[in-house]
């Protein structure tokens, strides 16, 4: 799958109530892809190996005249991962056959997924959290100072399971970046927005990927067929550019949007390996990738209508564009490089963003330009603002059209409501057919919206099951 769909789907997998990649992916899924029938003394032990230093004893068994111990010495090399990289690569040209075929084997692996040594690490201590599993509290807490991503928050949440505690919470510092991020976009956006969704509990997120797939009464296999298929799926992205922790995006669309005109940018932030993702758009085959520096900031060009700028293992930065000559990467790679006093979006778009309280997890503003007119449900409009609050189960959302004419506005609202009718009734027939359109029926059946003189507003309920089914698509 493309790197940049990949953390597309992260956001979409945020929005719908998880914020991390691994979070996602059932323990037992993720055995079962392994083909590993875990217990707590194996799943110990794994960790203890995973740990060790020096591979040359397990690299030597790999020549050794008994399959069991030679196929046991080449599992344990791939627990230590890329630690036994440099070893291996001395190992290719031994003069033993075998030695030096089974290291070329280990190596190529390592090359087509880097981080599996890493994912299986963060798997295994999550599990032996869930496990409960008390003996493994020693090895669990000798991780706790572990410097390597994720590792001591994986032991910490392990441990707050089985002593039965609250996890400690070590909430990163938002409102800055996302004020900062705001100073990165582009001056012709006519769409601003940020997406900062709060984690939910961890067992709720455990079981998001089950919302894609709801039970079958005619093919009672399919459902945890295709939630298993969906987790291997992320497991090979995590595999790839490993784990990845999305905290929130600041998203612009230009204001000139079209089949031949017009951007959007994704402002990232979370925690990400950023050295495998850019290794990752290298060796991407999938599409044709170029880097150009900016601003002494590499950007990567793939397929010449997309850009990413991999700037940190904290932040990243997504832009598209209908055309090459639209993309913004440049522009925001001279930002990157001397940061703007103030964001560079236009006043009527910063004065809509001065009315909404952007610490809430979801807003959007958009003015209305002349592009965006073209769609029936804007054209009486000058101004759009969208907030969303945290519910039970997604988000509350509130929203506010404000034009020129009272008469005009009452006519677009009465014309949306005509609009959400058509679309419930055609929903309702795909969903005879099509259990997944329940959630969007949901969603539509909740839109409530009211004409107030020059203003109107509108409410909705969001749910995480609305969004997941787009994700299973994706898929």
């Amino acid at each position: 799958m493309d790197i940049g769909l990949s953390f597309m789907m992260m956001m979409l997998f945020a929005l719908s109530g998880g914020s991390e990649l691994l979070s996602l992916v059932p323990t037992e899924a993720y055995w079962q892809a392994k083909q590993v029938e875990p217990s707590a003394a194996v799943l110990i032990e794994d960790l203890r190996i995973s740990d060790q230093t020096d591979p040359r004893p397990l690299i030597e068994q790999l020549g050794d005249k008994e399959s069991a111990t030679r196929d046991l010495a080449a599992q344990r090399l791939r627990l230590i991962g890329a630690a036994a990289a440099e070893q291996l690569e001395q190992a290719r040209d031994s003069r033993d056959a075998e030695v030096a075929m089974r290291a070329q084997d280990l190596l190529d692996e390592l090359r087509e997924r880097p981080k599996t040594a890493s994912i299986r690490r963060l798997m295994t201590i999550r599990t032996l959290g869930e496990m409960k599993s008390a003996e493994a509290l020693p090895v669990l807490r000798e991780m706790l100072v572990s410097e390597e991503m994720f590792v001591a928050e994986y032991a910490r949440r392990a441990i707050a399971m089985i002593e039965d505690t609250p996890p400690a919470k070590d909430a990163p510092e938002l409102a800055a970046q996302r004020q900062a991020d705001l100073k990165l976009l582009p001056e012709d956006c006519g769409v601003v927005a940020q997406i900062y969704p709060a984690p939910p509990p961890t067992a709720r997120v455990q079981n998001l990927l089950s919302l894609i797939a709801p039970a079958d009464q005619e093919d009672p296999d399919h459902a945890p067929t295709m939630i298993q298929d969906m987790a291997e799926m992320l497991i090979e992205q995590a595999e790839t550019i490993g784990n990845i922790r999305f905290d929130g995006a600041t998203i612009g669309v230009a204001d000139d949007i079209g089949d031949t005109s017009g951007f959007v940018v994704f402002i990232l932030r979370g925690l990400y390996d950023a050295e495998s993702v850019r290794l990752a758009l290298e060796r991407n085959d999938d599409a044709e990738t170029t880097i150009v520096e900016h601003e002494g900031q590499p950007v990567h060009y793939i397929d010449e209508t997309v850009a990413m700028i991999v700037v940190s293992d904290e932040q990243l930065i997504f832009s598209a564009a209908a055309q090459a000559s639209m993309l913004p990467a440049e522009e925001m790679a001279a930002s990157l490089a001397v940061p703007p006093d103030a964001p560079r979006i236009s006043d009527e778009i910063t004065e809509l963003v001065a009315s909404i309280d952007t610490s809430k997890p979801l807003w959007v503003a958009i003015r209305v330009s002349d592009a965006y007119r073209h769609a029936p449900v804007l054209q009486m409009f000058d101004a759009i603002t969208i907030e969303g609050t945290h519910a039970e189960n997604g988000l509350d959302l509130s929203a506010e059209g404000r034009g020129p004419d009272p008469q005009q506005v009452a006519d677009a609202v009465e014309s949306l409501k005509g609009y959400l009718e058509w679309t419930l009734r055609e929903m309702r027939e795909m969903a005879e057919h099509s259990p997944m359109f329940g959630s969007f029926i949901e969603f539509f059946e909740s839109i409530e919206v009211e004409a107030e003189g020059e203003v109107a507003r509108g409410t909705a309920k969001l749910k995480q099951s609305t969004l997941m089914p787009i994700i299973g698509e994706i898929n």
